[in-house]
């Protein structure tokens, strides 16, 4: 049993507070907490679906994206480019205007994104799947897949160290 010194005696030291500043730090090496820091924000996995329809200019991001503002749109968007999320191509020069894609590394990121939105229309919406058997109309949902051995059962999944 650790004992705290009481409060009238000294402060605490350095090394009592050690522990918990190892714990953030281990937190923020792992994928998870250097995934949020990317697209942890309010904005950022709206832009990443919006633009699952294909290149999409500002001013429709903007619109489909209502009420983000148009500063904070700009900021994901420069965020996104440099976490190479997506990507910009000019399409004109007078004045300059740029069409916003996805990245390969953004089309993974949407599938995620479309598994959120499922996992939100289930358990925070109508209870309905977001994700439709396009064929059908029937929900489908996401499995645990390994390349080598097949589908996984979810208590067999770990996270990488």
């Amino acid at each position: 049993m650790v004992t705290l010194p009481a409060p009238s005696a000294a402060p605490l030291s350095d090394d009592l507070l050690a522990p918990a500043v190892d714990a953030r730090r281990g937190f923020s090496e792992l994928p998870l907490a250097k995934a949020l820091n990317v697209v942890g924000d309010r904005w950022s996995l709206a832009v990443v679906a919006q633009l699952v329809e294909g290149p999409q200019r500002f001013n429709d991001l903007a619109d489909a994206l209502k009420p983000i503002a148009r500063t904070v749109l700009s900021e994901r968007l420069r965020r996104l480019e440099d976490a190479a999320i997506i990507t910009k191509r000019q399409y004109s020069d007078a004045p300059v205007r740029w069409n916003y894609r996805l990245s390969v590394s953004g089309s993974e990121l949407a599938r995620v994104a479309g598994v959120l939105a499922d996992w939100g229309a289930r358990h925070l919406g109508d209870g309905m799947p977001a994700l439709i058997h396009a064929d059908c109309g029937t929900g489908v949902m996401v499995a645990w897949h390994c390349s080598d051995c097949g589908p996984v059962p979810a208590k067999d999944i770990e996270t990488a160290r």
